[in-house]
């Protein structure tokens, strides 16, 4: 069996027919060739009648590419007997915008090609995708064949063989749509609009309230993948990140964001042919202060929650305060989720009556948490007695997460 790893950490979806992500499995549910596979394809024996007015002879119905992100299951489809001398045609239909994803268990060595209309494929010109295909001796014994189409329509799929004997090749078909509403906190097949890196992307998510979105790419296509992610307003006019973020391993192919109750897109390109992305909303109780004036108090063992959004002013925090009725020492324990083009989150800390902080440390991807010991000079290491004041806003365009814990 030629084993293809589709996904850096095998993504089923192309290779069952329940065409969900469901750990590792085989294209087809049977291991031998079904007898009641539906029969598709055209040939032209007669070079002579190669032309597209030949198929008013021919059944020519496309079949339809189901969709990666479907509960329906892929049909087994089974070609007419073609040979060296004659390819099989096959028109096949794509409900929008994205990436073809076949599976062929081919009746002989050869090559299976994607082209835009009939009379390209007679002719052999301008092809979409191509690769070769090889003899398979069972249903999961197969070939994938990837091929991005930048629209609708119904396209045609030629395969070849360098058998002289008439041979029938098994095949089913798929696509993943460039962009879509993924189910929060499913993985969703996707794709770029003309292939890799070709253009964005836009994957829809709706939030009832304040929240931080998780964004990752847990299934993805190729070890060294790469992603550039904006996230955009409801119009997809203005990019709330402040420009292009950079995903990949370095950091676990995952990036944050907050954003108040309202309609986002999350732009992607990607170097993948096809890749698994993933969107999270998580829900935050917030107890903060909008001003300093109205910051909420931390006690000793007392964590607080809460977001800075990719929509709120750089000047713009939240605030607290603790209060030392004698010096001693101060651990303050941050850990933070954040994304967007640069920066991070800053916790910046204040004495009272002072306009200027005394301190401050930024948080970022690199720096997603550490243990802050603020002193006074003098007093060995401990904050004197007084009241002090912590400010949690925007470094550069950064938003996300944030917790805060006073620890005993």
């Amino acid at each position: 069996m030629r084993s293809k790893k589709l996904f850096s950490i095998l993504l089923s979806a192309m290779l069952v027919f329940t065409t969900v992500f469901a750990g590792t499995g085989s294209v087809y549910a049977e291991s031998a060739f079904p007898d009641d596979a539906q029969t598709v394809g055209i040939s032209f024996p007669d070079k002579a009648l190669m032309s597209a007015a030949a198929l008013s002879d021919q059944d020519a119905t496309p079949i339809t590419a189901v969709s990666l992100n479907s509960s329906s299951a892929a049909t087994t489809y089974r070609s007419i007997s073609y040979n060296r001398q004659s390819p099989v045609y096959i028109p096949v239909k794509i409900p929008k915008a994205g990436a073809f994803s076949f599976s062929i268990a081919a009746g002989g060595n050869g090559e299976a090609i994607l082209y835009g209309t009939l009379e390209q494929a007679l002719s052999e010109t301008d092809p979409i995708a191509s690769a070769p295909v090889y003899r398979s001796y069972s249903l999961e014994d197969f070939d994938p064949f990837h091929a991005a189409v930048s629209k609708a329509g119904t396209y045609w799929l030629v395969l070849t063989t360098d058998s002289y004997s008439g041979v029938n090749t098994y095949f089913n078909c798929c696509y993943a749509p460039a962009g879509g509403t993924p189910t929060l906190g499913k993985t969703f097949v996707g794709t770029s609009p003309k292939g890799t890196n070709s253009g964005w992307s836009y994957y829809k998510v709706t939030t009832a309230g304040l929240r931080y979105l998780t964004i990752s790419f847990p299934e993805r296509y190729k070890a060294d993948s790469l992603y550039q992610v904006k996230l955009m307003n409801s119009t997809k006019k203005k990019n709330l990140s402040k420009g292009v973020i950079g995903v990949g391993s370095g950091k676990e192919w995952t990036t944050y964001a907050a954003v108040p109750k309202g309609t986002y897109y999350v732009a992607v390109k990607s170097t993948d042919t096809m890749y698994g992305i993933n969107l999270k909303a998580t829900k935050v109780t917030e107890n903060s202060g909008s001003t300093r004036a109205k910051a909420k108090s931390i006690y000793k063992g007392n964590t607080k929650k809460g977001l800075i959004t990719a929509t709120q002013s750089s000047s713009s925090g939240d605030w607290y305060k603790i209060k030392l009725n004698k010096a001693q020492v101060v651990k303050l324990e941050i850990v933070t989720k954040t994304g967007g083009y640069s920066g991070g989150i800053r916790v910046s800390l204040y004495n009272a009556g002072k306009t200027k902080a005394f301190g401050y440390s930024n948080f970022s991807w690199k720096t997603p948490s550490k243990t802050l010991s603020p002193f006074t000079s003098g007093q060995g290491g401990r904050l004197a007695k007084g009241t002090y004041y912590i400010k949690v806003h925007k470094n550069a365009s950064g938003s996300g997460y944030y917790q805060i814990k006073w620890k005993a």
